[in-house]
């Protein structure tokens, strides 16, 4: 019984479409159940920036995305268990700015430090059109869409497009791990305390943003989407092959 309630939140969050108002009434009992199976955080899980935490009546603190972690690895599904996969000597960083000169208010500037150690700054990217995904280790309808996005990446790639995932509200060896599993082969790092998708008012994960060539914000995807979507919305903006 204790372990069906651990995983039940987590359920919740995978079928109904990982909104953060869902997350959050489904978190909460999950957090008590997470400090009754350990006492301890799993040492794959310390992070020095991760979403506010949650002190549990245990004792431990345990932030959202560490709980959620540990309903995952209490085996709803062991193939997403965390593993460690940041270079230790990579310092990662996030957040919003620098201000650029006429930069749209419901786009702006923002930087990430990838899986491979580079930075991303959206604003290096004017005169490209910049897809921006929004998504968690954690959320079911991130992983469905995954492999159309790394299927889109092969096709768009040579054609100046960049993909950019966004990983928010979740642990950066959560988000390595989900990378390596799916195999993502566009740019992506993790928002480490979730200021990027505060700026961009992601209300639910996933959400897709196309950033046009001026830096525009042309298209907003809550919600999951799938290659004939982005085909589509792509093929629009591009010149004709």
């Amino acid at each position: 019984m204790r372990h069906f309630k651990l995983i039940l939140p987590v359920l919740l969050l995978m079928t109904v479409g990982c909104t953060f108002s869902q997350a959050l009434q489904a978190f909460q009992p999950a957090v008590k159940v997470a400090a009754q199976v350990t006492d301890q955080p799993s040492p794959t899980m310390t992070t020095t920036a991760t979403p506010s935490a949650v002190p549990t009546a245990a004792g431990t603190t345990l932030s959202k995305s560490q709980a959620l972690q540990l309903t995952l690895q209490a085996g709803l599904d062991p193939a997403m268990t965390v593993e460690p996969g940041i270079d230790p000597s990579i310092t990662l960083r996030s957040g919003i700015g620098p201000a650029l000169p006429s930069q749209p208010d419901d786009t702006p500037n923002f930087y990430i430090t990838t899986f491979d150690g580079k930075t991303f700054t959206l604003g290096d990217y004017r005169g490209k059109i910049v897809v921006v995904n929004f998504w968690a280790s954690w959320c079911g309808p991130c992983r469905a869409e995954t492999p159309a996005l790394v299927k889109l990446w092969d096709v768009y790639k040579d054609r100046d497009v960049v993909f950019v995932g966004v990983a928010t509200d979740d642990l950066p060896e959560a988000v390595a791990a989900f990378a390596k599993s799916y195999h993502v082969n566009y740019l992506a790092g993790p928002d480490l305390n979730s200021d990027i998708g505060v700026a961009y008012f992601v209300m639910a994960l996933p959400t897709t943003l196309i950033i046009g060539k001026d830096g525009t914000t042309l298209t907003r995807l809550p919600g999951a989407t799938n290659e004939k979507q982005m085909r589509q919305l792509l093929d629009k903006l591009l010149p004709k092959q």
